[in-house]
């Protein structure tokens, strides 16, 4: 009780708030060369030695300091697998020091010649925050058009870690990816069927990870009464989905407010099924089912977007792959929940009062989704181009079109009424 009680001093590392890392991987014959470069200031627990006279880092005696940190935080995270087999720690083979604004890192010429070229001047003024730790290290493979993957672990070095990686192939050709923080493991060279099955999974696992789908699944199971009717519902939305989806992916812009905007957008129409399931009237809803899909299209785009370059030069695949697990998932999940209504109706003696009351609850938590979603796109903000816009407005009438159409009723319908006429007495 006395050693637990004892008070001690603990002493922490401040990581800096925003760590930009840039790696370059040549594949080559028979190794990857690997060059890479680290802010100073992100290296825990190294600090370069200063100057007697000031915080100026004393570029004489850091040689040692850097290289040591390099090992440690660039080689040893470096995690990579060829053909599924992990490969061993990449070898350093130098190490040098350069100004944070050094734009050599933006081709692997550059970079290698400016890692093997002359240091800093010894009388150079720097602080630690203003020099960066670049590395050029191997590793040996077996063949340069193997499946090499890459698990990133740089992401405990800053509050907010971005890392721009380029990898070289030996064919001339160049993929760069741009991702925050660690992603999960993912392949250099992704082939057409490694990005198809990467993306169907991330579909599967992007509708059973948001609540908004499978509430919105539960109320059109409790809205409609025909299975038929249910099922041409289904697939309207999921054609719909798809064409959204495509065209939100030449079209829909890459901006912050993006996945905001269809995040509230997601949870207004959960709020209107929920309203349909306690409404329960008897219609097809082919407007309201174009609807659906063109919002859950865009959404799915700004969620797919982020990760999309994961798929290489397969984008297109990985986009349609993804597509497939999210309308899977969905009818899976659908076909539950028209499972569960049906077995409610037949077990329980109010299926009616169980309808609205779980309804009534989608709609008070979809509406508070709604709200704060829609706070945060205030405060997101929306600065639109004069081109945004007019795809914007473009986009808009599609919807108001999509919206107005519906099947007209026939002449015969029109002709015979809601309820048949009272028999008069002779």
């Amino acid at each position: 009780m006395l050693l637990l009680c004892q008070p001690t001093g603990v002493f922490a590392h401040d990581v800096p708030d925003r760590v930009d890392i840039a790696i370059l991987i040549k594949a080559e014959h028979d190794r990857l060369r690997i060059l890479a470069r680290v802010p100073a200031n992100a290296l825990i627990d190294f600090l370069l030695p200063t100057q007697d006279y000031g915080n100026w880092v004393d570029l004489t005696n850091a040689d040692m300091l850097a290289t040591e940190a390099a090992r440690v935080w660039i080689a040893e995270m470096l995690s990579l697998r060829e053909n599924g087999a992990a490969l061993p720690t990449p070898r350093l083979l130098s190490v040098h020091l350069s100004r944070v604004n050094d734009p050599s890192f933006l081709t692997y010429d550059g970079a290698l010649a400016r890692v093997n070229g002359p240091p800093l001047a010894p009388g150079t003024l720097v602080l630690q925050e203003q020099v960066t730790v670049d590395a050029l290290l191997e590793v040996p493979i077996r063949s340069p058009a193997a499946d090499i993957r890459f698990r990133p672990r740089f992401g405990r070095l800053g509050v907010l870690v971005y890392t721009t990686l380029t990898y070289l192939p030996p064919d001339g050709t160049s993929q760069r990816f741009y991702y925050e923080g660690d992603p999960p493991e993912f392949s250099l060279n992704p082939t057409t069927g490694d990005s198809a099955g990467r993306f169907f999974s991330a579909g599967l696992w992007h509708v059973l990870g948001e609540t908004d789908y499978l509430m919105f699944a539960l109320c059109m199971a409790m809205a409609f009464r025909r299975v038929k009717s249910l099922a041409a519902f289904a697939a309207l939305v999921a054609g719909a989905e798809l064409a959204a989806l495509l065209a939100a992916r030449l079209w829909l812009p890459a901006a912050s407010w993006t996945p905001v905007l269809c995040g509230a957008l997601v949870a207004a129409v959960t709020v209107c099924a929920g309203i349909e399931a306690i409404v329960s009237a008897p219609s097809e809803r082919r407007r309201f089912a174009v609807v659906v899909g063109a919002v859950f299209g865009a959404a799915f785009w700004s969620a797919l977007q982020p990760v999309v370059q994961f798929g290489g030069a397969h984008t297109l695949a990985a986009a349609l792959a993804f597509a497939g697990g999210l309308v899977a998932t969905q009818l899976a999940a659908l076909a539950v929940a028209a499972f569960v209504v049906l077995l409610i109706a037949r077990v329980s003696r109010a299926p009616r009062g169980i309808t609205i009351v779980v309804a009534a609850l989608v709609v008070h938590v979809s509406w508070q989704q709604m709200l704060d979603r829609v706070h945060a796109l205030t405060l997101v903000g929306l600065p639109l181009t004069t081109r945004q816009l007019a795809l914007s407005a473009a986009l808009a009438a599609v919807i108001i079109v999509a919206v107005s159409w519906g099947r007209r009723p026939t002449a015969r319908a029109l002709r015979q009424p809601e309820y048949p006429a009272a028999r008069l007495p002779a």
